[in-house]
């Protein structure tokens, strides 16, 4: 286990972004004081369509210095790209909801 800089964490992004394609889609919202980009990534079975499916929002990163919820949620994103297709569960939430 280890933690992500935010090198780290953009490398981790682009990757996902060719991976994932099919589900998943990451945009810088801005840029923070230090000039860094504010990375979104929406997991969706149709990352570029707006639907009419209930929407969750998992925030991590509230504040710099909180590592604990940005790693919960590096996992949570890449559990869904691995386990999308294979297990029903998985599938039925990123299917269903946007």
């Amino acid at each position: 286990f280890k933690y992500h800089d935010y090198d780290g964490l953009t490398d981790l992004i682009r990757d996902w972004s060719s991976s994932c394609r099919d589900i998943l889609s990451a945009f810088s919202i801005g840029r923070s004081v230090q000039g860094r980009e504010i990375w979104t990534v929406r997991v969706t079975d149709n990352p570029t369509i707006e639907e009419d499916e209930p929407e969750f929002l998992y925030v991590s990163n509230m504040h710099g210095d909180e590592t604990t919820g940005r790693e919960v949620l590096i996992h949570q994103v890449q559990m869904m790209c691995d386990l999308y297709g294979k297990d029903d569960y998985i599938t039925q939430l990123v299917d269903e909801t946007d």
